[in-house]
């Protein structure tokens, strides 16, 4: 199944392989129809959905206060020594600037703070991600 490529790659921290499958998966589920191009929600309920069925293992929390801001997904494991996953999304108007695009949502994780409440909680190994949409595209940045 690809979604536990997806998950397998996210949580082995092969990202490229994350980014690849998520690929991979919008272009055969999404259709433009369902897309709006200024409308980031709909990317961050389809991220919801594909890592949903792990609540037991993470928590799976959208759009929570931390720090400066709110962050649009994160997967907080229930053991406080596992990783966590604080994800930023950003629609890119164009497909050349998607790279900028997840760099910016990256450079806002940070800014703004939002592993504040994961910090607090005892959580020290934390995986930031930016994504960005174009499309059935994606672009994944990640530190």
């Amino acid at each position: 199944m690809k979604t536990n490529i997806l998950i397998k790659a996210l949580e082995g921290g092969d990202i490229k392989k994350f980014e690849e499958t998520l690929g991979e998966i919008m272009i055969n589920m999404l259709s433009h129809f369902d897309l709006d191009k200024e409308m980031e929600k709909i990317y961050q309920v389809f991220m919801i959905g594909l890592v949903g069925f792990l609540m037991g293992k993470y928590e799976i929390i959208s759009n929570d206060e931390s720090g400066y801001g709110r962050y649009d997904l994160a997967m907080i494991p229930i053991k406080s020594n596992e990783k966590a996953y604080l994800m930023e999304f950003k629609i890119s108007k164009t497909k050349k600037g998607m790279e900028e695009s997840a760099e910016k949502a990256l450079k806002q994780i940070d800014e703004k703070k939002y592993d504040t409440k994961l910090r607090a909680r005892g959580i020290k190994n934390i995986l930031k991600i930016g994504i960005a949409f174009y499309g059935k595209e994606v672009k994944v940045t990640y530190k």
